[in-house]
């Protein structure tokens, strides 16, 4: 893990010049992991509802979802919810402009 931390933050010759005063390189990382409607939607249903769900992948989408809220139309919709769920009509006319390509090996 080290090593990774390393190697993004420009290797060790970068970080050697930092330190020794050189020169200083602030750096953002930003990962997201979207999630998928089918797991999305029964997990805002029962949200809407004020439930919590037993199985584990729901559960987890609905501690994602709450973290992820902004207000819309005086309600918290989720952003996730918007895109993947709320939204399928563009979504729809979305992977007919974009169709995606899965690469094979």
């Amino acid at each position: 893990m080290a090593q990774r931390i390393v190697a993004r933050a420009g290797g060790a010759r970068a970080l050697w010049r930092a330190w020794s005063g050189k020169t200083l390189t602030l750096k953002s990382f930003v990962a997201h992991n979207f999630m998928d409607a089918s797991v999305v939607a029964p997990a805002w249903a029962l949200m809407e509802q004020g439930q919590i769900s037993d199985e584990p992948a729901v559960w987890e989408a609905q501690e994602r979802l709450g973290a992820l809220s902004q207000p819309e139309t005086g309600r918290l919709v989720p952003t996730c919810t918007q895109h993947s769920v709320l939204d399928s009509a563009e979504n729809t006319t979305l992977l007919k402009l974009l169709p995606l390509r899965v690469k094979t090996n």
